[in-house]
């Protein structure tokens, strides 16, 4: 703004032409406070600017006119002066009387007089350099000093609008929490609202309280909520600091501004778009939401769907196709909408197979079956997920599950190709077996072997035998590999554990004791008179009853009623019993595992009581507690139970009482008189012997003593053995 004369100032500032320097500061200081208010009520920032502009204007002239004011006299600020004494009335005329000495010289004389000197001119000059210099000097005061005031306008308009934009902020928190409140009080009265209503509430309560929770803490962490107030102190103290902190504060409200609006946004919003498409157009759509909510349109169409589960059927053109099932799962992170589309429509297929000429079966969705034999060339097939079966005999099907395009080559092809696996084992030099058939020995490789699943067992002398398998793929090698363990060997006297069976064997050391009951034990029978017994060998009898994944081992079958690998085996008649016990002996003679000379038995009867018994001569073995010891009718719900699951009697024997009845070796006779020495029972009879009880029969029949029969030929769901290891007699 040029500099202005004290007539446009007295304009500018309203003031009279005789203005005191009293009254331009009272003028200027109302226009201001005026100008002030009118900043921060203004409703646009246009306004607003004029009227800073204003402010801007009166505070330069006020100042340029009071610097100016201190340098030289301006007509608009006069002081109060005493009036000038006129001159006389003859001022300037020679006084009566006296001689009149004033001539007009001659033009000679006047060039002829020297010239006058200019000290007038001099001091004029000086006077303008020095008026100059101090008007240049004001001006530059002036101008810093209005260029200070206009920094506080500015930094005190910015401020106002930045204080009101913070407002709004503060405001849309409080507007969230009131719309809070009335959402929880909507939901704590769901009553008579149908569900997806309410699944619609209970979605936007937790949108609301997520959007509340984040704007909380955020809005009262922010630096504009600790430092408004004090920028607000440093403007009404005119600090040169203020402009400064108002502008960093500008700029922390406008991240504010975008943060909120970014997550109002996210947190708030209920869905998105989802646009469903289909070829050919105008077919029928179905969609349910996650709220539950079901509705029904035509294609091609866009619906607003809330986050979570959405599922789309569309409707074919025809029987041909199967309705095209979509489930999309509506989640914020998502970069494009979310779209349903199906294409129905017949394409060319081509199927082939090497070797040629064996049959397939193509099936789509809908059901639609084309068979025929390879090569085949297919004019029409509806587009979709198809399946396709190729059949070779002796070799396993190939199946694959082939999407049928309608643009593009739809070629499906069935190679029928050997496989091989390498099997190596550690230490080399193990047997492999494939279904008990010898292919070779460690480290070998196997070809020419049909695709799918492939098991062999390794065998070595000295070593647990071990199984591994092999996924056996069309023109590859697969690998299968085995560490064999060295197995323990059988030591009298000492826990033996049968490898690769898992079958737990206690040693049992020879004894005497009385086989039998007393007169006085209740609930006896007539054939069990006490006699004595002595039993000279020592033998090994299992821990547990041969339970039926042991059975199934040995020999691949699997005739329990009652099904479960842990449970005992039972539907085994006395022959069955013996069968298993001859396979487990050849087998581990075959390894080498079994010294010469001993073999997999039954029990006898008497090496039978006699474990049982363990040293006790009560009703039962172990604590003499059936409850504890066995399952039978009063605890075992009418099954079998996985052994070993009762308590074990004194020697570490399982389920002597209960479970499954145990068949000996004995045929079942009386007993001898007397004492008499490893009892091996009748020479012939018609039944076997049969100990220990069952889970169907009641206590009395589960004690130690108790002799049961049945012939050797039969079969039942309670009838199983307990194995025996000796030498020969």
């Amino acid at each position: 703004m040029p500099p202005l004369t004290p007539s446009e100032v007295g304009r500018l500032l309203d003031l009279p032409p005789d203005a005191t320097s009293e009254q331009l500061e009272t003028r200027f200081h109302e226009l201001r406070a005026k100008l002030e208010e009118k900043i921060a009520k203004a409703p646009t920032p246009g306004l607003k600017e004029k009227y800073r502009a204003s402010l801007a204007d009166i505070t330069t002239a006020f100042e340029q006119l009071t610097l100016a004011a201190d340098t030289t006299e301006l007509p608009i600020l006069r002081r109060a002066a005493p009036a000038a004494t006129p001159p006389p009335a003859d001022a300037g005329r020679p006084l009566a009387g006296a001689p009149n000495t004033s001539t007009q010289p001659s033009p000679a004389a006047y060039h002829a007089s020297p010239a006058p000197k200019k000290s007038g001119s001099r001091e004029f000059l000086l006077v303008a350099i020095i008026a100059i210099a101090v008007f240049a000097g004001g001006g530059w005061w002036v101008m810093k000093t209005r260029a200070a005031a206009a920094v506080q306008d500015q930094a005190r308009a910015s401020y106002v609008e930045l204080k009101t934009r913070w407002d709004a902020l503060e405001k849309d928190l409080s507007t969230a929490e009131r719309k809070l409140a009335e959402l929880k009080a909507d939901a704590r009265n769901t009553k008579d609202i149908p569900a997806p209503e309410v699944a619609e509430l209970q979605a936007r309560l937790a949108a609301h309280k997520a959007y509340v929770e984040w704007l909380q803490p955020y809005l009262a962490e922010s630096p504009l909520a600790l430092q408004l107030p004090k920028a607000d102190s440093l403007l009404a103290a005119k600090s040169e600091s203020a402009a400064a902190l108002v502008a960093q504060l500008t700029a922390s409200l406008v991240t504010a501004e975008q943060k909120v609006a970014t997550q109002k946004k996210s947190l708030l919003g209920l869905g998105r778009p989802l646009s469903i498409a289909s070829t050919p157009t105008g077919l029928t759509y179905r969609l349910r939401d996650a709220y539950g909510r079901a509705s029904e349109g035509t294609t091609p169409a866009t619906v607003q769907v809330p986050w979570g589960r959405a599922e789309v059927v569309i409707t074919p053109p025809g029987s041909g196709w199967a309705p095209s099932e979509h489930t999309l799962r509506i989640t914020r992170d998502e970069e494009s909408a979310p779209t349903a589309t199906a294409t129905f429509a017949q394409a060319p297929v081509r199927i082939t197979s090497q070797p040629a000429g064996l049959r397939y079966e193509l099936t789509n969705s809908a059901g639609l079956s084309r068979t025929g034999t390879t090569p085949a060339d297919l004019k029409d097939v509806p587009t979709g997920t198809a399946t396709l079966r190729v059949v070779r005999p002796d070799w396993p099907d190939i199946v694959s599950t082939p999407t049928i395009a309608a643009t593009g080559a739809n070629l499906l092809t069935a190679e029928f190709a050997p496989g091989a696996v390498a099997v190596t084992s550690e230490p080399a030099g193990a047997a492999v077996f494939r279904e008990d058939r010898q292919v070779g020995t460690t480290p070998v490789t196997l070809s020419g072997l049909l695709p799918g699943a492939a098991k062999f067992t390794l065998r070595l002398k000295g070593y647990s035998s071990a199984t591994v398998s092999a996924d056996i793929q069309a023109k590859q090698t697969a690998t299968a590999h085995a560490t064999l363990v060295r197995f323990a060997e059988l030591q009298r006297g000492q826990p033996y554990t049968v490898p690769d069976l898992g079958l737990k064997l206690v040693p049992i050391a020879p004894g005497r004791f009385t086989m039998g009951s007393p007169s006085s034990e209740p609930n006896r029978s007539n054939d069990e008179r006490q006699n004595s017994v002595t039993l000279t060998r020592p033998f090994w009898l299992g821990a547990y009853e041969v339970t039926q994944a042991e059975w199934r081992t040995i020999m691949d079958s699997s005739p329990s009623s009652f099904k479960g690998d842990k449970l005992p085996v039972e539907n085994v008649n006395w022959e069955d019993a013996q069968e298993f016990c001859r396979r487990l002996t050849a087998r581990e003679q075959a390894e080498g595992r079994l010294p010469s000379g001993y073999a997999y038995r039954l029990p006898t009867e008497a090496e039978w009581e006699y474990a049982c018994r363990a040293g006790t001569t009560r009703e039962y073995g172990g604590n003499g507690n059936l409850a504890e010891m066995g399952w039978y009718d009063n605890n075992s719900g009418s099954t079998t139970h996985p052994v070993g699951t009762r308590r074990a009697n004194a020697w570490g024997l399982y389920d002597m009482h209960g479970n499954v009845i145990e068949w000996c070796a004995d045929w079942y006779a009386g007993y001898p008189e007397g004492s008499v020495t490893d009892p091996t029972g009748a020479d012939s009879g018609s039944s076997r012997v049969l100990r220990g009880g069952c889970w169907g029969i009641t206590a009395d029949l589960c004690r130690s003593a108790y002799r049961g029969n049945r012939s050797p030929g039969i079969r039942d769901d309670f009838l199983g053995f307990r194995l025996a290891l000796s030498s020969v007699r």
